[in-house]
């Protein structure tokens, strides 16, 4: 699982300057250098992402920039034990709603092992009980790639188009 950890904040400033120095400039008033930070997720302590954040604003600041922050809701969380313990929580990974597991990051030396996707219990009763799927059955073949969740969100959130 990913260990949270931010940047202190004298590693933020390196990193701007750095990108400032690379870029040689940081904009006018309309339009602005950015940097962004996160992810800022549940892995985090309330503490550790306040601090992240004022330590964010504060090099934006000083250096003249701009900064966005990547919110996480999703994917760093096992460290929640009270959610991942609950199977409604976890995004499936077939018709069968087998959890999906099999999760990882590629992006630094060695592929990170991430927790299984989240999914809010509320979503997934929105979508209907646990088995709609059989009111989509039709649609398997269309679909059949997809999160259940992906599937269940964009039915709530539309008009469904497989009803």
């Amino acid at each position: 699982m990913p260990v949270a950890s931010s940047l202190s904040r004298s590693q933020l400033d390196a990193f701007v300057r750095d990108v400032n120095k690379a870029i040689g400039t940081t904009g006018d008033e309309r339009h602005k250098l950015c940097f962004a930070v996160g992810p800022l997720c549940f892995d985090m302590s309330d503490d550790e992402t306040r601090q992240f954040i004022r330590d964010a604003f504060a090099a934006a600041r000083e250096n003249d920039v701009a900064v966005a922050f990547h919110i996480d809701d999703s994917m760093t969380w096992g460290r929640r034990k009270d959610l991942l313990s609950n199977p409604e929580n976890i995004e499936t990974a077939g018709w069968d709603e087998r959890p999906n597991t099999g999760r990882r990051a590629d992006w630094g030396p060695i592929p990170t092992k991430f927790p299984p996707q989240m999914v809010s219990a509320r979503d997934s009763q929105r979508g209907g009980d646990r088995d709609w799927h059989s009111r989509h059955s039709a649609h398997r073949t269309a679909l059949g790639s997809l999160p259940l969740a992906t599937i269940r969100s964009f039915c709530v959130a539309t008009p469904c188009p497989f009803t």
